[in-house]
């Protein structure tokens, strides 16, 4: 009887705190939508930084001719420039905007310790520039350059060097630098040429056959 008496005085307070409970929840998803709209949909994210109008990206990479990688900057531990060493250099560039770029110039300037080689640009010996143009470039283009030098020398001293290139469209522009480092010493070609060596290659077998076939007969086998 008691037990009775109690359960019905108890179920009316738990119907009272179960609708303030909902009550209450409603409440605060109201309050979540009112002041936070993107949270309450579950559709709150990062936002990254806003591609520019219009933008262009430069790299420049450089290596020892018969490296299998380019490298940003080679250090003296990776590979010690002398004289008579061939670099290479790349240079990637990239309209990373929103437009087109229109007039694109790419401008590398070389340091005097260095010679051209090879290259798909327009070299001036004048003020020792290479120059690539190229009229457009659509959104996400990218285009690659290249050109191999000779570490001359010109009365330069050891240490580091850096290659400086510039790219320019329109309104904007870009650049980068790769280094390098020069230490004391010559790079010695053999006199003997490639033909000379491709005789005395021949002549070598030549002879090695000769023998050979002189052993067979004397030995019989």
């Amino acid at each position: 009887m008691t037990n009775e008496i109690s359960e019905g005085k108890i179920r009316p307070v738990i119907k009272i705190m179960n609708k303030l409970t909902c009550f209450i929840l409603i409440l605060l998803i109201a309050l979540k939508a009112f002041v936070c709209p993107d949270l309450a949909r579950g559709q709150y994210q990062y936002n990254s930084p806003e591609k520019k109008e219009k933008s262009m990206f430069v790299d420049k990479q450089v290596r020892a001719f018969g490296m299998d990688r380019f490298y940003d900057n080679l250090d003296a531990s990776t590979k010690s420039f002398i004289v008579g060493d061939l670099v290479e250099f790349i240079i990637k560039v990239e309209n990373n905007g929103l437009t087109e770029l229109n007039n694109i110039v790419v401008t590398d300037y070389l340091p005097k310790n260095l010679e051209i080689v090879l290259s798909d640009g327009t070299y001036n010996s004048t003020d020792r520039t290479i120059v690539w143009k190229k009229d457009v470039m659509i959104v996400n283009e990218k285009k690659e350059y290249y050109f191999r030098a000779k570490i001359i020398n010109d009365n330069i001293n050891s240490g580091v060097y850096t290659n400086v290139v510039k790219g320019s469209a329109s309104t904007v522009e870009d650049q980068d630098t790769s280094s390098y480092v020069l230490g004391k010493g010559n790079s010695v070609i053999p006199k003997t040429g490639a033909s000379n060596l491709m005789i005395g290659t021949i002549f070598s077998l030549t002879s090695v056959g000769g023998a050979l076939l002189l052993r067979k007969k004397i030995r019989g086998y």
